[in-house]
């Protein structure tokens, strides 16, 4: 037996095509949420970031809330009867209140592996990593406008953005998953079911040159006829940008 975290009805996870105009993220959330017979919860930094207009094409209520929700590196995911949205990586409920931290040593599991993308880090030719650039429509010059993060040779975000703020957080999140992707964790060990994805994991007593602090992606709670088990993974948890900086309704 598998545990999940909800069972979601079929509903929101079919197809449909829509067109939402002068939305911000809490009232999207909202509106979905109605939809589908769910409370939402949508963390307070986040409620108010405006989506001047935006195109749901032959795309499951969840994933399009889950797409927009993912630039501004925040999460969309049901807990039981509520649709929250909630920051990527802060280990906070919506109520504001911080997920227990998760703190294990070597001795508690069963196996791990751990990888360190020093490639990815440094760039692909041993360079180091250039910066990030985004494009936004002005519509008061009829124009577009350019925002440059750090040094050359710069990484394109190719879509077009709404706003300054809207290409600023773009940049931001395109940061931090750069940075949260630089080294991943996966570990095995006897069932926890106290351990939950967005929950910080600190690792004590492990190899000197691991990470200690990680953010826990995913995890699987498994009951077979061997036991109770748990499968973790986790993405390192560096210092981040906030994306949602200047992003207020208009």
């Amino acid at each position: 037996m598998k545990a999940t975290a909800a069972a979601l009805g079929q509903d929101i996870r079919a197809a449909r095509s829509r067109s939402w105009h002068r939305q911000t993220l809490g009232d999207l959330t909202r509106t979905i949420a109605a939809d589908h017979g769910l409370e939402a919860r949508v963390e307070a930094s986040l409620d108010a970031i405006p989506l001047p207009h935006l195109d749901q094409t032959t795309e499951s209520d969840i994933a399009f809330l889950a797409r927009i929700s993912n630039r501004y590196d925040a999460v969309a995911r049901p807990l039981g009867p509520v649709l929250a949205v909630v920051r990527r990586g802060t280990a906070a409920t919506v109520s504001g209140a911080l997920l227990p931290a998760v703190t294990m040593t070597p001795a508690e599991v069963t196996r791990w592996s751990y990888t360190y993308a020093a490639r990815r880090e440094a760039g692909a030719a041993g360079d180091k990593r250039g910066g990030v650039r985004a494009w936004w429509w002005d519509i008061a010059a009829g124009e577009s406008r350019k925002i440059e993060h750090g040094l050359p040779p710069y990484e394109d975000i190719r879509r077009l953005h709404d706003s300054e703020a809207d290409a600023r957080a773009s940049i931001a999140t395109h940061a931090n998953t750069a940075a949260r992707s630089n080294a991943e964790l996966s570990i095995d060990l006897p069932g926890r079911p106290d351990i939950q994805a967005e929950a910080s994991l600190v690792l004590s007593g492990w190899r000197p040159l691991i990470p200690v602090r990680w953010r826990i992606t995913r995890v699987s709670h498994e009951l077979k006829p061997a036991g109770y088990t748990c499968r973790i993974g986790a993405e390192i948890l560096p210092d981040l940008f906030d994306p949602t900086a200047g992003a207020t309704a208009q």
